[in-house]
């Protein structure tokens, strides 16, 4: 079995003899952290799944939270919800005669996404939003390109330049340069510099 949640909400495919069953609902209530809300979902599946597909056998279940996982090997963890949804987990595999496996399945790195509605960083290829379920779009809206106005840039530009260089210690910087290579110039016979450049930490 997979099982899986987010913000928003939860789902799992049960796996046995070759075929498949899937599961999936919207929290009614959005309280809690996802360590919470894949326990839960956890939980919800195997209810679902109770009669008659996983009764006396041996469950290996996928989960890519490994907070559950290692509060299931552990017998808890520091979240009291999350102990009550496992305590209800181990009620049910007493009731129903089966041994669970949690197993680790790692996530696949995708970038963020930001919700234009809440912020929320969803998957890269998220449909909708995690947290509010937005529907997200792939391309901006047609329209919203920004204008680059390239004249007012390179006017902008020359002005910073400008006024840069009118700042007295540019002014002074400028000068002592100019005095420098002056006297570098005037040295008999003439040596070369060789400038070190500084060393960074």
């Amino acid at each position: 079995m997979f099982s899986d949640a987010s913000q928003r909400a939860w789902g799992a495919v049960l796996v046995k003899d070759g075929l498949r069953q899937q599961i999936r609902d919207y929290w009614i209530d959005l309280e809690g952290d996802i360590n919470t809300l894949e326990a839960r979902a956890l939980c919800n599946a195997l209810s679902s799944f109770f009669f008659p597909s996983i009764r006396n056998a041996r469950i290996d279940v996928w989960t890519d939270n490994a907070t559950l996982r290692a509060a299931w090997e552990n017998g808890g963890c520091r979240s009291s919800l999350v102990n009550q949804e496992l305590k209800k987990i181990e009620e049910m595999s007493r009731a129903g005669n089966f041994v669970l496996h949690l197993k680790y399945i790692e996530r696949p790195w995708k970038p963020a996404c930001r919700c234009p509605a809440c912020s929320y960083p969803n998957d890269s290829d998220a449909n909708f939003c995690q947290a509010c379920g937005t529907p997200l779009s792939r391309e901006p809206p047609q329209g919203t390109r920004p204008h680059a106005d390239m004249p007012l840039i390179n006017k902008r530009f020359t002005e910073f330049q400008e006024s840069y260089r009118n700042k007295p210690y540019e002014r002074q910087k400028d000068s002592l340069e100019v005095q420098l290579s002056s006297f570098l110039c005037s040295l008999v016979p003439r040596r070369k510099f060789l400038l070190q450049p500084r060393k960074t930490s």
